[in-house]
């Protein structure tokens, strides 16, 4: 088993118009202790074939799901499908510690219904190649 930490970047878009409207996007993916992870990032669209298979395979996928500046939740649900990740974490989604701020962001909900995985919420989360397959869909990490 090769040691270390392997990172690659992906371009990609903040919108749906190629960067027209919020500019570029970079979805990040990393290989450790044998698990592939992808964080998209402020992803504002479906991806392309190319970008699909840049990603290649996705075991845990930290995906925006709130809309407005990202993808929402319906986009978020075809991303999901498009890289087939065991595990889906979902961000930039609004919670109550962003006050009157959340107001821009959607609510995770929408993701989790739209998406028709089982969910979970997490204080904490211990992802590894032994449990991985037995941890829902769609891990919520909880907010103080």
């Amino acid at each position: 088993m090769q040691e270390g930490i392997d990172i690659k970047g992906i371009p990609t878009f903040h919108d749906n118009v190629s960067g027209a409207k919020r500019s570029k996007n970079i979805v990040y993916t990393f290989r450790i202790d044998g698990l592939n992870v992808c964080h998209c990032g402020d992803l504002g669209h479906r991806l392309s074939p190319k970008q699909i298979r840049e990603i290649g395979k996705v075991d845990i996928l930290f995906l925006p799901a709130g809309g407005r500046a990202t993808l929402d939740a319906g986009g978020a649900a075809e991303v999901m499908k498009q890289l087939g990740p065991a595990v889906v974490i979902p961000m930039h989604y609004r919670t109550k510690v962003m006050g009157i701020l959340g107001f821009i962001f959607g609510k995770v909900e929408p993701f989790i219904t739209v998406s028709k995985k089982d969910v979970k919420s997490y204080k904490e989360l211990d992802i590894n190649l032994s449990n991985i397959k037995n941890l829902p869909g769609i891990a919520v990490l909880q907010y103080d």
